[in-house]
């Protein structure tokens, strides 16, 4: 059975406050797989997508992004 992953768990993975996967997830439209109970879960390969993304944003902020 495949892993699903929550907001939160995605957060953690990541290593990103939980404000800035709900802000990715609905910027880019991300639609979850399925709802457990109140919760939105993701599969494994769309939450690994978002870590590498966060991932991505979180070093342009370190190295000078786009605002230089």
């Amino acid at each position: 059975m495949a892993k699903l992953w929550t907001i939160g768990a995605i957060a953690a993975e990541a290593g990103q406050p939980l404000h800035r996967v709900e802000y990715l997830v609905r910027a880019r439209n991300i639609a979850p797989i399925g709802r457990a109970g109140r919760l939105r879960v993701f599969s494994e390969e769309t939450a690994r997508q978002i870590v590498n993304e966060l991932r991505g944003t979180s070093a342009g902020e370190a190295q000078g992004g786009c605002n230089e």
